[in-house]
């Protein structure tokens, strides 16, 4: 699997465990949030570096709680990307926005 199938992998069952269907209680944001971020602490300590990183987890907790809402705040982000943007940010951007256009009619 590839690195980004593995965070693609993260932020789907993020978006799942918020959404539902539950085997229990949904989670509050702020649960979720936690259980998130410590989720991409965990896979960006070994795969990605950067002051991006900082930039992009309240991004993508904020698609997890507000769905398509948020895709054009990505869209945004991804506008000023330039030869200079590392690969692994616009790489995890880009796997972001294809996730949030994928589930937008589900949340």
């Amino acid at each position: 699997m590839t690195n980004i199938d593995t965070f693609k992998n993260i932020m789907h069952d993020a978006w799942v465990d918020f959404h539902g269907p539950y085997s229990r209680r949904p989670p509050s944001e702020d649960e979720a949030r936690q259980e998130l971020y410590e989720q991409l602490n965990d896979y960006f300590k070994n795969e990605c570096h950067g002051d991006w990183i900082n930039t992009f987890k309240p991004l993508a907790a904020s698609w997890i709680f507000n769905a398509s809402s948020v895709i054009s705040d990505i869209v945004q982000v991804t506008e000023r990307f330039n030869a200079a943007t590392p690969k692994e940010q616009r790489d995890h951007f880009q796997a972001l926005l294809e996730l949030a256009e994928w589930l937008k009619d589900y949340a």
